[in-house]
Protein backbone atom coordinates (compact mmCIF):
# COMPACT_ATOMS: atom_id res chain seq x y z
CA UNK A 1 0.00 0.00 0.00
CA UNK A 2 1.20 3.06 -0.93
CA UNK A 3 1.75 6.68 1.02
CA UNK A 4 0.62 10.11 -0.13
CA UNK A 5 2.96 12.92 0.05
CA UNK A 6 1.53 15.08 2.93
CA UNK A 7 2.19 18.83 2.59
CA UNK A 8 1.09 21.29 5.29
CA UNK A 9 -2.78 21.47 4.86
CA UNK A 10 -5.10 24.32 3.47
CA UNK A 11 -6.19 25.37 7.67
CA UNK A 12 -2.09 26.14 8.01
CA UNK A 13 -1.55 27.39 5.09
CA UNK A 14 -3.83 30.41 3.93
CA UNK A 15 -3.51 31.46 0.56
CA UNK A 16 -1.99 35.66 0.76
CA UNK A 17 -1.01 38.14 -1.75
CA UNK A 18 1.78 40.25 -2.29
CA UNK A 19 -0.16 43.40 -1.80
CA UNK A 20 -1.78 41.62 1.75
CA UNK A 21 1.53 41.99 3.10
CA UNK A 22 0.25 44.73 5.83
CA UNK A 23 -1.87 42.26 7.18
CA UNK A 24 0.55 40.11 8.10
CA UNK A 25 2.63 42.18 10.40
CA UNK A 26 0.27 40.34 13.14
CA UNK A 27 1.99 37.09 12.23
CA UNK A 28 4.11 36.11 14.70
CA UNK A 29 8.16 35.28 13.47
CA UNK A 30 7.88 31.91 14.68
CA UNK A 31 5.15 31.27 12.16
CA UNK A 32 6.90 32.06 9.28
CA UNK A 33 10.52 30.77 10.65
CA UNK A 34 8.36 27.49 10.74
CA UNK A 35 7.22 28.07 6.99
CA UNK A 36 10.48 29.11 4.99
CA UNK A 37 13.02 28.06 7.80
CA UNK A 38 12.06 24.22 8.95
CA UNK A 39 13.87 21.47 7.69
CA UNK A 40 10.68 19.68 5.52
CA UNK A 41 7.19 20.79 4.70
CA UNK A 42 6.13 17.30 5.51
CA UNK A 43 4.64 15.67 8.59
CA UNK A 44 7.63 14.57 9.98
CA UNK A 45 5.54 13.55 13.45
CA UNK A 46 6.41 9.51 12.71
CA UNK A 47 9.10 7.56 10.92
CA UNK A 48 8.04 7.47 7.29
CA UNK A 49 8.73 4.62 4.75
CA UNK A 50 10.14 5.54 0.96
CA UNK A 51 7.35 6.15 -1.04
CA UNK A 52 6.01 3.58 -3.87
CA UNK A 53 5.14 4.66 -7.09
CA UNK A 54 1.44 4.64 -8.23
CA UNK A 55 1.44 2.91 -10.92
CA UNK A 56 -2.49 2.27 -12.34
CA UNK A 57 -3.54 4.47 -14.90
CA UNK A 58 -6.79 5.43 -12.85
CA UNK A 59 -5.80 6.06 -9.53
CA UNK A 60 -6.37 9.75 -8.28
CA UNK A 61 -2.48 10.42 -7.39
CA UNK A 62 -1.57 9.33 -11.32
CA UNK A 63 -0.94 12.85 -12.16
CA UNK A 64 1.06 13.30 -9.24
CA UNK A 65 3.10 9.81 -9.83
CA UNK A 66 3.24 10.39 -13.72
CA UNK A 67 5.14 12.58 -15.25
CA UNK A 68 3.26 15.81 -16.89
CA UNK A 69 6.18 15.90 -19.77
CA UNK A 70 5.02 19.42 -21.72
CA UNK A 71 7.01 18.70 -24.85
CA UNK A 72 7.22 22.67 -25.36
CA UNK A 73 5.94 23.76 -22.02
CA UNK A 74 5.27 27.45 -22.40
CA UNK A 75 6.91 30.06 -20.10
CA UNK A 76 4.18 31.69 -18.01
CA UNK A 77 2.81 35.01 -20.00
CA UNK A 78 3.00 37.54 -17.54
CA UNK A 79 0.03 40.00 -17.58
CA UNK A 80 -0.79 44.00 -19.03
CA UNK A 81 1.60 45.20 -15.65
CA UNK A 82 4.45 42.95 -16.68
CA UNK A 83 4.58 41.78 -12.96
CA UNK A 84 6.61 38.62 -12.21
CA UNK A 85 6.72 36.33 -9.42
CA UNK A 86 9.62 33.82 -9.66
CA UNK A 87 11.16 30.72 -7.11
CA UNK A 88 14.59 30.27 -7.91
CA UNK A 89 15.77 26.52 -6.13
CA UNK A 90 19.60 26.50 -6.24
CA UNK A 91 21.43 23.73 -5.65
CA UNK A 92 24.36 24.18 -3.25
CA UNK A 93 24.95 20.65 -2.37
CA UNK A 94 28.64 19.50 -1.36
CA UNK A 95 29.50 18.26 -4.97
CA UNK A 96 29.25 21.92 -6.31
CA UNK A 97 32.67 22.93 -4.23
CA UNK A 98 34.01 19.69 -3.58
CA UNK A 99 32.49 16.44 -5.43
CA UNK A 100 32.66 15.36 -8.96
CA UNK A 101 35.14 17.89 -10.10
CA UNK A 102 33.19 20.45 -8.44
CA UNK A 103 35.38 23.92 -7.62
CA UNK A 104 34.72 27.37 -5.79
CA UNK A 105 34.10 28.62 -9.47
CA UNK A 106 31.06 26.27 -10.27
CA UNK A 107 29.65 28.35 -6.47
CA UNK A 108 30.96 31.36 -7.86
CA UNK A 109 28.80 31.10 -11.55
CA UNK A 110 25.59 29.55 -9.57
CA UNK A 111 25.81 32.95 -7.53
CA UNK A 112 27.01 35.27 -10.86
CA UNK A 113 23.64 33.69 -12.79
CA UNK A 114 21.07 34.12 -10.23
CA UNK A 115 21.93 37.81 -9.98
CA UNK A 116 22.47 38.64 -13.52
CA UNK A 117 18.79 36.53 -13.86
CA UNK A 118 17.95 39.03 -11.12
CA UNK A 119 18.99 42.35 -12.83
CA UNK A 120 17.90 40.85 -16.48
CA UNK A 121 14.62 40.51 -15.06
CA UNK A 122 14.60 43.73 -13.22
CA UNK A 123 15.40 45.98 -16.48
CA UNK A 124 13.09 44.16 -18.63
CA UNK A 125 10.68 44.99 -16.13
CA UNK A 126 8.50 48.56 -16.73
CA UNK A 127 7.89 51.51 -14.04
CA UNK A 128 5.13 50.70 -11.61
CA UNK A 129 5.35 47.04 -12.22
CA UNK A 130 6.89 45.04 -9.68
CA UNK A 131 9.43 41.48 -10.36
CA UNK A 132 9.83 39.63 -7.57
CA UNK A 133 12.71 36.54 -6.95
CA UNK A 134 12.49 34.22 -3.95
CA UNK A 135 15.62 32.17 -3.63
CA UNK A 136 15.73 28.66 -1.87
CA UNK A 137 19.46 27.20 -1.27
CA UNK A 138 19.39 23.38 -1.24
CA UNK A 139 21.12 20.18 -0.39
CA UNK A 140 19.63 17.98 2.11
CA UNK A 141 17.55 20.85 3.33
CA UNK A 142 16.27 23.89 1.89
CA UNK A 143 16.52 27.26 3.06
CA UNK A 144 14.59 30.74 2.37
CA UNK A 145 17.32 33.26 1.61
CA UNK A 146 15.92 36.22 0.61
CA UNK A 147 16.60 37.38 4.61
CA UNK A 148 19.30 36.87 6.84
CA UNK A 149 22.93 38.51 7.53
CA UNK A 150 24.06 41.43 8.49
CA UNK A 151 22.05 43.87 5.68
CA UNK A 152 18.84 42.12 6.21
CA UNK A 153 18.85 40.67 9.53
CA UNK A 154 15.14 39.67 9.15
CA UNK A 155 11.97 39.54 6.53
CA UNK A 156 10.47 42.84 7.17
CA UNK A 157 13.96 44.16 6.41
CA UNK A 158 14.31 42.70 3.59
CA UNK A 159 10.07 43.95 1.88
CA UNK A 160 11.15 47.17 0.86
CA UNK A 161 14.02 46.02 -1.05
CA UNK A 162 11.97 42.91 -2.79
CA UNK A 163 10.84 45.05 -6.05
CA UNK A 164 14.03 43.99 -8.60
CA UNK A 165 12.60 46.80 -11.29
CA UNK A 166 14.00 49.44 -8.68
CA UNK A 167 18.14 50.27 -8.53
CA UNK A 168 17.78 49.20 -4.79
CA UNK A 169 16.07 46.20 -5.08
CA UNK A 170 18.58 44.86 -7.54
CA UNK A 171 21.20 45.76 -4.90
CA UNK A 172 19.82 44.39 -1.93
CA UNK A 173 19.16 41.14 -3.77
CA UNK A 174 22.29 40.87 -5.00
CA UNK A 175 23.93 41.12 -1.49
CA UNK A 176 21.75 38.44 -0.50
CA UNK A 177 22.85 36.03 -3.23
CA UNK A 178 26.32 36.52 -2.09
CA UNK A 179 25.92 35.41 1.00
CA UNK A 180 24.46 31.99 0.13
CA UNK A 181 27.09 29.25 1.34
CA UNK A 182 28.46 26.46 0.21
CA UNK A 183 30.05 23.93 1.79
CA UNK A 184 33.26 22.12 0.81
CA UNK A 185 35.35 19.35 2.72
CA UNK A 186 36.94 21.52 5.19
CA UNK A 187 33.96 23.28 6.13
CA UNK A 188 31.49 26.09 5.46
CA UNK A 189 32.54 28.65 3.05
CA UNK A 190 31.86 32.36 3.32
CA UNK A 191 31.35 31.54 6.98
CA UNK A 192 29.54 34.05 8.92
CA UNK A 193 27.92 35.24 11.85
CA UNK A 194 24.47 34.58 10.40
CA UNK A 195 25.45 31.04 9.37
CA UNK A 196 23.08 28.80 11.78
CA UNK A 197 20.04 31.53 11.50
CA UNK A 198 20.05 30.85 7.13
CA UNK A 199 20.22 27.31 7.95
CA UNK A 200 23.66 25.68 7.55
CA UNK A 201 24.13 24.39 10.88
CA UNK A 202 25.05 20.35 10.04
CA UNK A 203 28.45 19.03 8.71
CA UNK A 204 26.28 16.17 7.05
CA UNK A 205 24.40 18.68 4.94
CA UNK A 206 25.81 17.63 1.63
CA UNK A 207 23.57 15.27 -0.28
CA UNK A 208 20.94 16.49 -3.14
CA UNK A 209 17.42 16.57 -2.27
CA UNK A 210 14.69 17.62 -4.99
CA UNK A 211 12.08 16.56 -3.13
CA UNK A 212 12.79 18.92 -0.58
CA UNK A 213 13.11 22.07 -2.70
CA UNK A 214 9.74 21.58 -4.17
CA UNK A 215 8.28 20.46 -1.59
CA UNK A 216 9.65 24.62 -0.29
CA UNK A 217 8.52 25.61 -3.24
CA UNK A 218 5.16 24.75 -2.94
CA UNK A 219 4.60 25.72 1.01
CA UNK A 220 5.53 28.75 0.08
CA UNK A 221 3.57 29.54 -3.36
CA UNK A 222 0.47 28.37 -0.53
CA UNK A 223 1.54 30.92 1.90
CA UNK A 224 2.56 34.03 0.47
CA UNK A 225 -0.12 32.81 -2.41
CA UNK A 226 -1.28 33.83 -6.21
CA UNK A 227 -4.04 34.59 -7.81
CA UNK A 228 -5.53 31.54 -10.55
CA UNK A 229 -6.86 34.12 -12.82
CA UNK A 230 -5.25 37.27 -12.72
CA UNK A 231 -1.58 36.86 -15.16
CA UNK A 232 -0.35 39.75 -13.27
CA UNK A 233 -0.96 38.40 -9.41
CA UNK A 234 0.13 34.66 -10.31
CA UNK A 235 3.44 32.62 -10.05
CA UNK A 236 4.94 33.20 -13.55
CA UNK A 237 7.95 30.37 -12.86
CA UNK A 238 9.70 28.30 -10.48
CA UNK A 239 13.77 27.37 -11.67
CA UNK A 240 15.93 25.35 -10.28
CA UNK A 241 19.52 25.05 -11.08
CA UNK A 242 21.20 22.26 -9.89
CA UNK A 243 25.07 20.75 -10.19
CA UNK A 244 23.79 16.93 -9.69
CA UNK A 245 21.02 14.30 -9.94
CA UNK A 246 19.09 13.79 -6.74
CA UNK A 247 20.37 11.74 -4.12
CA UNK A 248 17.79 11.50 -0.92
CA UNK A 249 14.31 12.18 -0.96
CA UNK A 250 12.07 13.53 2.16
CA UNK A 251 10.97 10.01 3.12
CA UNK A 252 14.81 8.66 2.84
CA UNK A 253 17.74 11.07 3.70
CA UNK A 254 20.16 8.33 4.52
CA UNK A 255 22.26 6.49 1.75
CA UNK A 256 24.92 3.55 2.00
CA UNK A 257 26.58 3.76 -1.48
CA UNK A 258 27.90 7.29 -1.33
CA UNK A 259 25.28 9.39 -2.76
CA UNK A 260 25.90 9.56 -6.20
CA UNK A 261 22.91 8.15 -8.54
CA UNK A 262 19.44 8.42 -7.86
CA UNK A 263 16.93 6.24 -6.66
CA UNK A 264 13.63 5.54 -7.96
CA UNK A 265 11.83 7.18 -5.23
CA UNK A 266 14.23 10.38 -5.07
CA UNK A 267 13.42 10.78 -8.88
CA UNK A 268 9.17 10.05 -8.67
CA UNK A 269 8.50 12.45 -5.66
CA UNK A 270 10.42 15.01 -6.67
CA UNK A 271 8.12 15.07 -10.21
CA UNK A 272 5.50 15.05 -7.58
CA UNK A 273 6.32 18.33 -6.54
CA UNK A 274 6.59 19.23 -9.94
CA UNK A 275 3.41 18.06 -11.36
CA UNK A 276 1.91 19.77 -8.03
CA UNK A 277 2.93 23.45 -9.68
CA UNK A 278 2.11 22.62 -13.13
CA UNK A 279 -1.06 21.66 -11.73
CA UNK A 280 -1.85 24.13 -9.46
CA UNK A 281 -2.90 21.61 -6.93
CA UNK A 282 -1.69 20.28 -3.36
CA UNK A 283 -0.24 16.25 -3.41
CA UNK A 284 -3.27 15.75 -0.47
CA UNK A 285 -5.77 16.76 -2.45
CA UNK A 286 -5.49 16.69 -6.42
CA UNK A 287 -8.55 17.31 -7.45
CA UNK A 288 -9.11 21.06 -6.14
CA UNK A 289 -7.00 23.76 -7.87
CA UNK A 290 -5.30 26.05 -5.17
CA UNK A 291 -3.04 28.36 -7.57
CA UNK A 292 -2.29 29.12 -11.08
CA UNK A 293 -0.76 26.51 -13.06
CA UNK A 294 3.17 27.29 -13.14
CA UNK A 295 5.59 26.20 -15.35
CA UNK A 296 8.93 24.50 -13.68
CA UNK A 297 12.28 24.29 -15.62
CA UNK A 298 15.57 23.01 -14.92
CA UNK A 299 18.80 24.15 -15.62
CA UNK A 300 21.73 21.51 -14.98
CA UNK A 301 24.85 23.06 -14.47
CA UNK A 302 27.36 20.53 -15.73
CA UNK A 303 30.62 20.47 -13.92
CA UNK A 304 33.34 17.93 -14.95
CA UNK A 305 33.98 14.29 -13.45
CA UNK A 306 31.09 12.08 -12.72
CA UNK A 307 28.05 14.32 -13.71
CA UNK A 308 29.16 14.97 -16.93
CA UNK A 309 27.94 11.62 -17.98
CA UNK A 310 24.80 13.08 -20.54
CA UNK A 311 24.12 9.39 -20.97
CA UNK A 312 23.15 9.01 -16.61
CA UNK A 313 21.76 12.21 -15.98
CA UNK A 314 19.29 12.97 -19.75
CA UNK A 315 17.19 9.79 -18.44
CA UNK A 316 16.59 11.20 -15.13
CA UNK A 317 16.57 15.12 -16.17
CA UNK A 318 13.72 14.13 -18.86
CA UNK A 319 11.80 11.66 -16.59
CA UNK A 320 11.71 14.36 -13.51
CA UNK A 321 10.92 17.54 -15.94
CA UNK A 322 10.04 16.49 -19.23
CA UNK A 323 12.32 16.56 -22.90
CA UNK A 324 12.58 20.32 -23.52
CA UNK A 325 11.96 21.88 -20.00
CA UNK A 326 15.66 21.47 -18.83
CA UNK A 327 18.91 22.98 -20.07
CA UNK A 328 22.46 21.60 -19.64
CA UNK A 329 25.10 24.00 -19.65
CA UNK A 330 28.60 24.42 -18.62
CA UNK A 331 29.22 27.10 -15.86
CA UNK A 332 30.43 29.54 -18.79
CA UNK A 333 26.92 28.77 -20.53
CA UNK A 334 25.07 29.68 -17.20
CA UNK A 335 24.71 33.12 -17.96
CA UNK A 336 23.10 32.31 -21.42
CA UNK A 337 20.38 29.95 -20.35
CA UNK A 338 19.16 32.31 -17.56
CA UNK A 339 18.67 35.33 -19.90
CA UNK A 340 17.01 33.08 -22.59
CA UNK A 341 14.70 32.41 -19.72
CA UNK A 342 14.53 36.05 -18.79
CA UNK A 343 13.62 37.00 -22.19
CA UNK A 344 11.08 34.68 -22.61
CA UNK A 345 8.91 35.62 -19.52
CA UNK A 346 7.24 38.49 -22.26
CA UNK A 347 4.64 40.54 -20.91
CA UNK A 348 0.79 40.45 -22.17
CA UNK A 349 0.09 43.88 -23.85
CA UNK A 350 -2.87 45.47 -22.52
CA UNK A 351 -6.47 44.59 -23.49
CA UNK A 352 -7.50 47.06 -25.96
CA UNK A 353 -10.96 48.56 -25.48
CA UNK A 354 -13.44 47.76 -28.03
CA UNK A 355 -16.54 50.23 -28.74
CA UNK A 356 -19.53 48.69 -30.30
CA UNK A 357 -21.39 50.45 -32.72
CA UNK A 358 -23.97 50.44 -35.23
CA UNK A 359 -25.23 52.86 -37.67
CA UNK A 360 -28.15 53.39 -40.20
CA UNK A 361 -27.27 55.22 -43.46
CA UNK A 362 -28.81 55.88 -46.53
CA UNK A 363 -32.61 56.08 -46.03
CA UNK A 364 -34.86 56.15 -48.65
CA UNK A 365 -38.47 56.26 -49.08
CA UNK A 366 -41.00 54.92 -51.53
CA UNK A 367 -43.34 56.51 -53.17
CA UNK A 368 -40.91 59.83 -53.17
CA UNK A 369 -41.53 62.16 -52.06
CA UNK A 370 -42.81 60.71 -49.07
CA UNK A 371 -46.84 61.00 -49.78
CA UNK A 372 -49.00 57.98 -49.04
CA UNK A 373 -52.54 58.09 -49.29
CA UNK A 374 -54.75 56.26 -46.85
CA UNK A 375 -54.99 52.36 -47.70
CA UNK A 376 -51.85 52.54 -49.69
CA UNK A 377 -48.35 50.92 -48.72
CA UNK A 378 -45.17 52.11 -48.22
CA UNK A 379 -41.66 51.57 -48.01
CA UNK A 380 -38.09 52.48 -46.28
CA UNK A 381 -35.08 51.19 -47.26
CA UNK A 382 -31.14 51.70 -46.04
CA UNK A 383 -28.01 50.20 -45.51
CA UNK A 384 -26.83 49.18 -41.65
CA UNK A 385 -23.23 49.72 -40.61
CA UNK A 386 -21.02 48.35 -38.24
CA UNK A 387 -19.05 51.46 -37.05
CA UNK A 388 -17.56 49.49 -34.03
CA UNK A 389 -14.17 51.07 -32.86
CA UNK A 390 -11.19 49.82 -31.51
CA UNK A 391 -8.81 51.72 -29.07
CA UNK A 392 -5.55 52.68 -31.75
CA UNK A 393 -7.17 51.42 -34.41
CA UNK A 394 -5.81 47.95 -33.39
CA UNK A 395 -7.52 45.79 -35.32
CA UNK A 396 -11.05 45.59 -37.82
CA UNK A 397 -12.20 42.01 -37.02
CA UNK A 398 -14.82 42.94 -34.56
CA UNK A 399 -18.05 41.43 -36.02
CA UNK A 400 -21.59 42.52 -34.69
CA UNK A 401 -24.16 39.18 -34.99
CA UNK A 402 -28.16 38.95 -33.83
CA UNK A 403 -28.90 42.17 -35.56
CA UNK A 404 -32.31 43.30 -34.32
CA UNK A 405 -34.53 45.71 -36.11
CA UNK A 406 -36.75 48.04 -34.34
CA UNK A 407 -40.21 50.18 -35.85
CA UNK A 408 -41.48 52.43 -33.06
CA UNK A 409 -39.93 50.00 -30.44
CA UNK A 410 -41.29 46.71 -32.06
CA UNK A 411 -39.08 44.26 -33.16
CA UNK A 412 -39.07 43.61 -36.98
CA UNK A 413 -36.75 41.50 -37.74
CA UNK A 414 -38.99 40.71 -41.22
CA UNK A 415 -36.98 44.16 -42.22
CA UNK A 416 -33.94 42.53 -42.95
CA UNK A 417 -32.67 40.26 -45.29
CA UNK A 418 -32.59 37.10 -44.48
CA UNK A 419 -29.39 34.88 -42.97
CA UNK A 420 -27.16 32.61 -44.74
CA UNK A 421 -28.36 29.07 -44.51
CA UNK A 422 -25.25 28.26 -41.77
CA UNK A 423 -25.65 31.20 -39.59
CA UNK A 424 -28.42 32.39 -37.20
CA UNK A 425 -28.53 35.73 -38.58
CA UNK A 426 -26.66 38.49 -40.47
CA UNK A 427 -23.03 39.08 -39.18
CA UNK A 428 -21.23 42.31 -40.15
CA UNK A 429 -18.15 40.51 -39.90
CA UNK A 430 -15.56 43.11 -39.60
CA UNK A 431 -15.88 47.39 -39.22
CA UNK A 432 -17.32 49.37 -42.08
CA UNK A 433 -19.03 45.94 -43.36
CA UNK A 434 -22.56 46.65 -44.35
CA UNK A 435 -26.13 45.22 -44.78
CA UNK A 436 -29.25 46.27 -46.28
CA UNK A 437 -32.84 46.39 -44.50
CA UNK A 438 -36.69 46.99 -46.63
CA UNK A 439 -39.29 47.49 -44.72
CA UNK A 440 -42.66 47.62 -45.78
CA UNK A 441 -45.90 48.65 -44.38
CA UNK A 442 -49.78 49.75 -44.88
CA UNK A 443 -51.02 52.95 -44.53
CA UNK A 444 -54.96 52.10 -42.57
CA UNK A 445 -57.47 54.53 -42.86
CA UNK A 446 -57.78 57.28 -39.93
CA UNK A 447 -53.46 56.46 -39.89
CA UNK A 448 -52.33 59.99 -37.80
CA UNK A 449 -50.81 62.35 -40.18
CA UNK A 450 -48.08 62.89 -40.71
CA UNK A 451 -47.17 59.20 -40.44
CA UNK A 452 -43.61 58.80 -38.46
CA UNK A 453 -42.13 55.38 -38.55
CA UNK A 454 -39.20 55.26 -35.82
CA UNK A 455 -35.96 53.30 -36.92
CA UNK A 456 -33.61 51.41 -34.45
CA UNK A 457 -31.33 48.70 -35.32
CA UNK A 458 -28.91 46.68 -32.34
CA UNK A 459 -26.52 44.15 -32.67
CA UNK A 460 -24.06 42.02 -30.53
CA UNK A 461 -20.24 42.42 -30.51
CA UNK A 462 -17.98 39.34 -31.07
CA UNK A 463 -13.87 39.57 -30.58
CA UNK A 464 -11.09 38.02 -29.12
CA UNK A 465 -11.01 38.16 -25.59
CA UNK A 466 -7.41 37.66 -25.11
CA UNK A 467 -6.70 40.95 -26.51
CA UNK A 468 -9.74 43.36 -26.40
CA UNK A 469 -12.34 44.16 -23.85
CA UNK A 470 -15.60 45.89 -23.89
CA UNK A 471 -15.93 49.28 -23.35
CA UNK A 472 -17.81 49.33 -19.81
CA UNK A 473 -20.16 52.17 -20.71
CA UNK A 474 -21.61 50.22 -23.86
CA UNK A 475 -20.69 46.62 -22.67
CA UNK A 476 -20.80 44.19 -26.03
CA UNK A 477 -24.27 45.99 -26.88
CA UNK A 478 -24.08 48.04 -30.24
CA UNK A 479 -27.70 50.11 -30.56
CA UNK A 480 -27.66 52.83 -33.47
CA UNK A 481 -29.23 56.36 -32.88
CA UNK A 482 -33.16 56.68 -33.57
CA UNK A 483 -33.67 57.74 -36.97
CA UNK A 484 -37.70 59.22 -37.22
CA UNK A 485 -38.36 59.03 -41.29
CA UNK A 486 -41.75 60.59 -41.50
CA UNK A 487 -45.14 60.16 -44.51
CA UNK A 488 -46.91 62.43 -45.42
CA UNK A 489 -50.75 60.84 -45.70
CA UNK A 490 -53.57 62.45 -48.47
CA UNK A 491 -56.62 61.42 -46.71
CA UNK A 492 -59.88 59.91 -48.76
CA UNK A 493 -63.35 61.60 -48.44
CA UNK A 494 -65.55 59.97 -46.62
CA UNK A 495 -68.36 59.41 -48.55
CA UNK A 496 -71.65 61.74 -48.14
Amino acid sequence: MSEELHLESETDIRSRSWRGLSLLAVISLTVISSLVLGSSGLDSSSPRKPVKLIKTAGSPNAILSEPINYQSQPLSTRGPLCNSKILVLMDRSLSVVNNAGGTQSTADALKNGLIHFQNELGLATQPGSRAEVYTYAFADNAVFQNFGGGDFPSFWDWIPYANLQTNEGRWANGILVNQIHFRGSGGPLNNGPYLAWRGYTSASDDATNWDEAFTKAINHMNFWGGSTTDPDGDWDLVLMVTDGVPTINNASRTRTDGYVWSRPEDVSRARWGINSIRTGVNPNNIFAQVRAKTPVYGIFVNSPGVYSNTGHITPILDRTFGPGNWSNVNNAGLLGALTGISQKLTCAPAKKVVTPKIAIENIATSPSPAVIKEGGTGTITGTIRNTSQVQDNATQAIALYDLEFFVNGVKTNSALPLAPANQPSVVLHTIGSTTTFTLNFDVRLGSPAPLAQTLQVRAKAFYNGDHYKADPATGNIAISNLHNVQFDVVRIPLPT
